[in-house]
């Protein structure tokens, strides 16, 4: 805010949804929704890959106008414009919020809404998938290209009874983020493949 009252905006905004279903069988569904703005200029995305037992990964995209997944109480809806398919997530574990970088004028700020659901996305072609269930939604204030970062690891483990969610960011800026059945708890990192 300035010293006459006006209220700066910021010139890079992006929301970012990530949503995904892993079925007891292996079927996969990643989906990611997004705004982008930066100066004058603004960008809004969807994606949806999807993949059945060995069939080839099937991947479609839109440009139309952002639609967010709808958060009603422990339920979340996802129906994206130009994607044909429809997805739910039923919440099974608390939601779970950090500041994963801040430097006074710009963020990044998570928020796993859903750090295990029980979820099911229906494809208006025909199929659906149905199992386990992980929502995000990552909000920057900061670009990319601007960010202090020369590594990240980040991800989930889910079983019908645990969830860990880890953020691992190293840089001139490192902060490492571990979350363990919606416990924050003390990790390292043993290479790519473990946590301890």
């Amino acid at each position: 805010e300035s010293n006459r009252g006006v209220v700066s905006v910021p010139s890079f905004h992006l929301s970012k949804w990530y949503l995904d279903v892993v079925s007891a069988s292996g079927n996969v569904f990643i989906g990611y929704a997004g705004l982008a703005r930066y100066k004058r200029f603004q960008l809004s995305y969807a994606s949806a890959l999807r993949r059945r037992g060995d069939e080839a990964c099937e991947n479609e995209f839109s440009l139309r106008a952002f639609r967010a997944p709808s958060v009603d109480g422990d339920v979340i809806c996802w129906k994206p414009e130009g994607l044909h398919l429809e997805g739910r997530w039923t919440q099974s574990a608390a939601p779970l919020t950090a500041t994963v970088y801040s430097d006074g004028d710009s963020s990044i700020e998570w928020r796993c809404w859903q750090p295990r659901a029980n979820a099911s996305v229906r494809f208006l072609q025909g199929g659906d998938i149905a199992g386990l269930g992980y929502v995000e939604e990552l909000t920057m204030t900061r670009e990319p290209w601007r960010l202090p970062i020369r590594e990240l690891r980040w991800g989930r483990f889910l079983h019908p009874s645990a969830a860990i969610v880890w953020i691992d960011w190293l840089g001139d800026y490192s902060k490492r983020i571990v979350f363990r059945d919606g416990v924050q708890v003390d990790a390292r990192f043993s290479g790519d493949r473990e946590i301890v």
